[in-house]
This record gives C-alpha cells, structure tokens and sequence, in this order.
C-alpha cells in the first residue's frame, strides 16, 4: 500500500488500517527527541489534531529507545481528566506529597500542616486543598485543536451561544480528552500553587524569590522554575507528552532547558515509585532500565 497524503498532498511514511483508510497510523518522530515535531494528518472528514501547516516526515526509533505504550487507549480509568482524578485518589488513599513543594496531604485531600509552604490568602480553600494538576498545560497542547482555537458546530449552549476553548475540546476530540487524562502528566499539588502557576512557561528564574514562604518555587513574567529535584521530572514529561501524542510541546527556547533539566535531574526512585503508580504498575519507555 502507498504512503498516505496529508492535506497539501505530501506524501508521508504511514500506515493506514482497512476499509478506505478511514483511520491513519503514522511511524513514530525521528530518535533526536528534542527534535520531534507533529505530522498534520488528513482524516477524512474527521477534526485533524493538529494544524500547523506543512507536514513533516518521520522516522521511527530505534529499537527500544523510547517505546510508549498506549495505555490512555485502553484503560478504562483513563478515558477522560474526571476519571483519571478519580483513579488518582486511590492511589493517594492514604496521603501522599505535593509535587512542587513537597509537603504532606492526608487522606482528606488537604494541608493540614506545613514545613515550607505559607498560604498567600490565609482564607482561601485552594490554599489547603491537594489538587491533581497537568505538568504540560492543558492549554499548551489544547490549542493544536481547531476546536480550541475557532469552537465547532457542536459546541453550542442550550441558549444557542457559541463557545470554544477547553470544553469545546474536550466535548469534540477523543484525543484532546486522553492528553487531559494522561496519568504521567498529572502530580498533586497545592490548589494555589497551581493556580498561581496558571500556564506559564518553565524556565530559570534570576535570583530566589519566593511567593509561598521557602516552597522552592520562583514566578516572574509569566514564567515559573520549580525545585530542582523535579526539573528532570518535568523535563521527561514534556518529552513523553510530545512523543506520544506527536505534538510540537518543546519549542526552540525551551529545548536546551529541557536536555539541561534532564541530564541535572536523572530519574529518581520517587519519580520511578510515582509514575508506575499512576498507570497501575506498568513499566515503559524512557523508565525502562531505571524502575525496578
């Protein structure tokens, strides 16, 4: 069978199933991993996941170098961000630590006392609440959707007002629900913390200053640097995200960052202990080798 053909007819390294080629599966990006970038697929009909013009051919990786196993597709708890909270919780039925500043939530879900963290609003519930929040923004891999960006005709209130953004997403798009419901991109933290993170970019911020008493993390100008034992963490996220659902998620200014991150902060028994948790025991890819 010949290649397929995207939108402006350029042929690509596909495969496609039976029946018309109704569905596309394409090889995975080159092994430079910091170097991927997503494939813009024609799929007949369907709401293409990505828009971002020409696309690109790609190679598969070498054997074993990053194998990612679908499990988003086939495990029931994962089918969208609600059920993937509500698995979550049975993995920290019994507390656990946040993610950015490593202090401790009980079995309820909330603060009760802290060793570095200081609450900004004292009277704030979000200030004392555990929340499972995405390492990569909903919004960074949202706005690859046409239905993010420009709504769609099925996103329509009962008063008949058009809407788009990450409802519209996730109403239209099988796949923007998965991404929202990957285990590996979602970590407890902080309710403020999360929402005082927002969608900023990470990087390195000049200088110590800190918002939530001595919790190791630094905002200024819309960008946000975590502690350093969860830099690779994060890192390796991104990575993960971008290859697996082949969406460009690290750009040029962020790619060193990421490759530097990595390298300062290998894989950790706790990031090991986390991630094999949050999708039932299995074991994958970039953790092959360092999870035992």
């Amino acid at each position: 069978m010949g290649s397929t053909i995207c939108r402006d007819q350029s042929p690509l390294s596909s495969k496609c199933s039976a029946k018309g080629c109704n569905k596309c599966v394409t090889s995975r990006p080159s092994q430079n991993l910091y170097n991927t970038k997503p494939t813009e697929i024609d799929m007949h009909g369907k709401d293409p996941m990505y828009n971002f013009g020409k696309p690109i051919e790609t190679n598969k990786y070498k054997k074993n170098e990053l194998s990612v196993v679908s499990f988003t597709s086939t495990d029931p708890n994962f089918k969208s961000f609600a059920l993937s909270k509500k698995f979550l919780k049975t993995v920290y039925k019994n507390g656990g630590q946040s993610f950015y500043c490593n202090e401790h939530f009980d079995e309820s879900f909330h603060f009760k006392s802290f060793k570095s963290y200081k609450p900004q609003n004292i009277k704030s519930k979000r200030s004392y609440r555990m929340e499972f929040e995405h390492i990569v923004p909903a919004e960074n891999f949202g706005r690859h959707f046409k239905s993010w960006r420009a709504g769609d005709l099925k996103c329509i209130t009962k008063k008949g007002k058009a809407f788009k953004g990450r409802n519209c997403a996730r109403k239209t798009s099988e796949k923007f629900r998965l991404m929202e419901a990957d285990p590996i991109n979602l970590v407890p933290s902080i309710g403020a913390i999360n929402g005082r993170r927002s969608n900023y970019r990470y990087a390195e911020i000049e200088g110590e200053k800190r918002e939530f008493g001595t919790c190791d993390v630094e905002i200024s100008n819309k960008r946000f640097e975590p502690r350093d034992s969860v830099k690779g963490d994060v890192a390796r996220t991104y990575r993960y995200m971008q290859v697996k659902y082949n969406v460009l998620l690290i750009g040029k200014s962020s790619k060193k960052l990421f490759e530097s991150w990595e390298k300062k902060d290998p894989i950790s028994k706790e990031e090991c202990k986390r991630v094999k948790s949050h999708i039932n025991g299995k074991e994958f890819g970039i953790f092959k080798g360092h999870c035992s």
